[in-house]
């Protein structure tokens, strides 16, 4: 049996072996919804959504390598639901690497953009003194609901379950960052009933 046969005897019957990588979801469009729902109250009492721009999922996986929490996390996911399943490999497929919200999407939710270079300046060269960090971060934005960390999110192969990492951090100890799960719901995303992998909290 030739290699490519064999391939896609593997993916027929293990479906979740291959990257799920066949929703054509707008990722733009479903960032835009998340954080217009998520961040409703904020948004229209005039808050400033702060976005880091790197995209990124360390939070969930500086304890662990890459590959580990992959494996984990899709094993978890798909014993609850095949469409589950599908949008967590997706998840870990596309965030493999980072990269630039400003390169990836086109945002138009109200925010500003927290590129690398801020983060040296605010942060990492008050590594030693957080709260001054902090106090710098609010003099530059002061109607800000916190720092938010995104990652790309995975969808299931029929574009009806969407994951997506977000962690939001206020200050040395006020912060917080899980995996969201929505459905698409009569044209909407709205949150599914599910809770997936661990959150944090500080």
């Amino acid at each position: 049996m030739r290699l490519a046969q064999i391939c896609i005897l593997f993916c027929t019957v293990f479906k979740l072996g291959c990257s799920s990588e066949t929703s054509n979801v707008d990722e733009s469009a479903f960032i835009n919804e998340f954080l217009r729902g998520w961040f409703a109250s904020e948004l229209k009492e005039g808050a400033v959504l702060v976005i880091y721009d790197r995209i990124s999922i360390d939070d969930f996986t500086r304890a662990t390598s890459h590959s580990e929490f992959s494996e984990s996390l899709i094993a978890d996911a798909i014993a609850r639901d095949v469409r589950l399943g599908e949008a967590a490999r997706s998840l870990c497929d596309r965030n493999i690497d980072g990269g630039s919200i400003r390169e990836m999407w086109k945002l138009d939710v109200g925010h500003v953009g927290f590129d690398e270079v801020l983060m040296s300046e605010v942060f990492l060269e008050n590594s030693d003194k957080v709260d001054l960090g902090w106090d710098t971060f609010y003099k530059m934005f002061p109607n800000a609901s916190g720092l938010i960390t995104l990652s790309r999110p995975g969808f299931s192969e029929d574009g009806s379950i969407g994951i997506i990492y977000m962690g939001v951090s206020g200050g040395a100890l006020a912060g917080h960052g899980r995996l969201y799960v929505v459905e698409r719901r009569d044209g909407r995303w709205e949150d599914a009933d599910w809770e997936l992998g661990r959150s944090w909290q500080s």
